[in-house]
């Protein structure tokens, strides 16, 4: 085990799931997806949390450490926004679940009348996974194959609201899959 000073501080960390990276943190494969719900902000000793949407490929990596939440320093996050959706490598250590190399994700959002999203082609599988802090939010998580978090919003009203996050490109070809540019729509950005 390392102890951090500031000789090391800025040592990178391994994308090797199965390597113990510095300080005996624990990197997994692939990028996880999360909705920043905390920031403290506290100059260079500033953090937050993440509540996971999205987690990479071992799908039992769920803690009840921080009521599921992933900490973020503030070295590892460029601007960040609370409500934001956010990649990131996840990293384990003796305190819990963390999040490195955070990048932000663009959005889009779309308002469509109620009676026309019978016309949407949505995906399946909807899930609520950061329920304790997006109680009237769905997720869709098949669109993240494509690199896309389509949320949902469960409000009763005349409009339904979605938005897509990934990159801008991602964002057009997602919405004509999900057939959102032939449909009456609304674009709020």
């Amino acid at each position: 085990i390392v102890t951090p000073t500031s000789d090391n501080m800025d040592q990178p960390w391994s994308q090797d799931a199965t390597n113990i990276g510095t300080w005996g943190a624990r990197n997994f494969e692939g990028r996880g997806v999360g909705v920043l719900v905390e920031w403290q902000n506290k100059g260079f000793h500033s953090f937050g949390w993440l509540s996971p949407i999205h987690l990479p490929q071992e799908r039992n990596i769920r803690s009840s450490l921080h009521g599921g939440d992933i900490y973020v320093h503030c070295n590892d996050i460029k601007e960040p926004r609370l409500g934001g959706i956010f990649t990131f490598v996840l990293y384990n250590d003796r305190q819990g679940f963390g999040a490195q190399d955070c990048e932000a994700r663009s959005v889009i959002r779309f308002a469509i009348p109620t009676t026309s999203m019978s016309s949407l082609r949505l995906p399946a599988g909807e899930e609520r996974p950061a329920k304790s802090h997006l109680r009237q939010s769905l997720f869709y998580p098949q669109m993240e194959e494509q690199g896309i978090t389509l949320r949902r919003y469960l409000w009763e009203d005349s409009l339904q609201i979605l938005e897509l996050w990934g990159h801008p490109e991602a964002i057009i070809t997602a919405a004509d899959d999900l057939n959102l540019l032939q449909t009456e729509v609304e674009v709020l950005l």
